[in-house]
């Protein structure tokens, strides 16, 4: 699950530094469409981790959970390369604390380690 989560977070990054356009110096008057368009995404990928993944017992559904929110994250990197390029560092920087969120350390839970020998009774049978 690391190595999974890291590459997203290292693509993310990638697809920032590699397809990002020179901003305008100013941002235009565009309103508020491009920020509902970003929290959305953010918003299903918060509740996903903090909501829907306490409440899951299987590793399976754990893991495609995970994906599926690292995904709408990463998304929003991409609104802001090709929809809203004048917000692109911020929705780069909302995008990349939005899969940080899904380091997984949660993951423990559904793999409970063995019980070492040492801690076993020296006399059970």
């Amino acid at each position: 699950m690391w190595i999974l989560w890291a590459a997203f977070q290292v693509g993310v990054c990638v697809f920032f530094f590699f397809l990002r356009q020179a901003a305008p110096t100013s941002p235009a008057a565009s309103g508020s469409w491009p920020w509902l368009l970003a929290l959305g995404p953010l918003t299903i990928s918060a509740g996903l981790r903090w909501i829907v993944m306490p409440r899951l017992r299987n590793p399976e559904h754990g893991l495609v959970c995970m994906v599926l929110g690292i995904a709408m994250a990463e998304a929003v990197t991409f609104f802001g390369l090709f929809l809203a390029p004048q917000y692109q560092r911020e929705f780069f920087v909302l995008s990349f604390l939005g899969i940080l969120q899904f380091m997984p350390f949660y993951a423990r839970r559904f793999f409970p380690a063995e019980e070492p020998d040492s801690l076993r009774q020296p006399f059970a049978n």
